[in-house]
Formats: C-alpha cells, sequence, structure tokens
C-alpha cells in the first residue's frame, strides 16, 4: 500500500470500513445459502420485443453457483463482499447467485409487497435468461387468484403491447439490457407512491427460481 493511499484511510474510514464488514458477516449468517444450476453465457444473440424463454437444460451448457437469498442485508457494501467471499461459499469462488429481498412496508389488499433484486456476479458468467418470463407468470397467476383490482402499472393490455412485448405496461425487468444478470420487480404505483414491488412471498420467488435452475441437494 502506497503513502497516498494510506493517508486515505483515515480512523473514521477504517471504522466504516470494519463496521461494513461486521455487518456483512451478519447478512451471510441471517441468509438461505444453497447452490443451484444455472446456465452459462451464449454467444450474444439479438433480443426480439418479446418475453425471453429459459434456455433449453440439455442444449445449453450449465453449472453449480453458491447461492445467498437475504431479506434486506445492512451491510453498505453488501456487493462487493458477497461476490468475493472465498471462505463462506461452497465452492470457494464467492456468491455467483443472489436473491435479495426488501420490505416496502406497502401493502395491496391483504398481500405485504416486497422488492426482489436477482443477479449473478457477471465475472463467473452465468446469466437468467427466462427467469424474468417464469416470475412474470407466477406474478399475473396470483393477482388472478387474490381478486384484488390491479396496481397502477399492472394494467392488462394487448400482447405485444407492454413494456419488452408483455400483455403488462410494466413486468417483472427480465435483465435484457444487463446481459440478463439481473432481474428486478414490476414497477407500480401505490396511492401516490411509485415503487418497484411484487405481491410474490419469498417462498413463492424462491420456487419459482428453483424452477428455473435446479437445486443442488448434495450440499
Amino acid at each position: 500500500m502506497t503513502d497516498a493511499s494510506m493517508r486515505l484511510i483515515t480512523a473514521p474510514v477504517e471504522s466504516n470500513l470494519s463496521k461494513a464488514y461486521d455487518d456483512y458477516l451478519s447478512d451471510v449468517s441471517s441468509g438461505n445459502l444453497f447452490q443451484l444450476y444455472l446456465p452459462f453465457h451464449n454467444p450474444p444473440v439479438k433480443i426480439e420485443k418479446k418475453p425471453q424463454n429459459s434456455p433449453s437444460k440439455t442444449d445449453t451448457k450449465w453449472g453449480i453457483a453458491d447461492g445467498l437469498f437475504l431479506n434486506h442485508p445492512r451491510s453498505a457494501l453488501f456487493k462487493e463482499l458477497v461476490q468475493d467471499d472465498t471462505e463462506r461459499s461452497s465452492l470457494g469462488k464467492g456468491f455467483s447467485f443472489m436473491i435479495v429481498a426488501f420490505d416496502t412496508k406497502q401493502q395491496h389488499g391483504n398481500q405485504l409487497l416486497r422488492r426482489y433484486i436477482i443477479s449473478t456476479n457477471p465475472r463467473m458468467g452465468f446469466h437468467l435468461q427466462g427467469l424474468g418470463k417464469m416470475l412474470e407468470s407466477e406474478e399475473q397467476t396470483k393477482e388472478l387468484q387474490s381478486g384484488e383490482s390491479l396496481l397502477p402499472g399492472r394494467e392488462r393490455v394487448d400482447t405485444g403491447n407492454g413494456r419488452h412485448g408483455y400483455n403488462v405496461a410494466s413486468p417483472w425487468y427480465d435483465g435484457r439490457g444487463h446481459h440478463f444478470t439481473i432481474i428486478d420487480s414490476p414497477a407500480v404505483t401505490v396511492g401516490s407512491q411509485k415503487l418497484y414491488a411484487s405481491s410474490l412471498t419469498p417462498d413463492e420467488v424462491f420456487n419459482v427460481v428453483q424452477a428455473y435452475g435446479t437445486l443442488n441437494n448434495q450440499v
């Protein structure tokens, strides 16, 4: 470490870094650790304005990723630390797949709304093409079963006329602008507040993820 960099590590900075690391350890200990088979990136293809299907499990190369499902991480450096955590990840390569949930403190009917951000570590070469479509299908099924009115943003439109060619104004973001390495919840309006939120429970989201990638039950 150079003299210049040493001068940047002041006592307050060192204290903040230490707190971020301690918070990270607490985050991981409270999360659900698992391993999941995920597809590796294929050569770039033209992405049409329509929902993207999942890759074939027989014609596509898949690999095992260490995963972590966590509610509301506290660490200010969670993203940086989790991807490089060779100590707590079973494969010793860091956590390549993350599901992070945030409570919005809003409800629609009797459904608590949560935001889910699902991502891979781009350096590891995995992608999530098709997962957004599966989550959107589950979201629409639950909306239909609930009998509640649709939130602004979730209005149905003619197939192909919604965002990215879906049949809804604001579907789950499927990651097409980020090489399918990140999935995010729909954009909706609750009262006068605009937010990203889903009515799916953590268990329902995890069930869709399992159906997409298949858990490795050997860990």
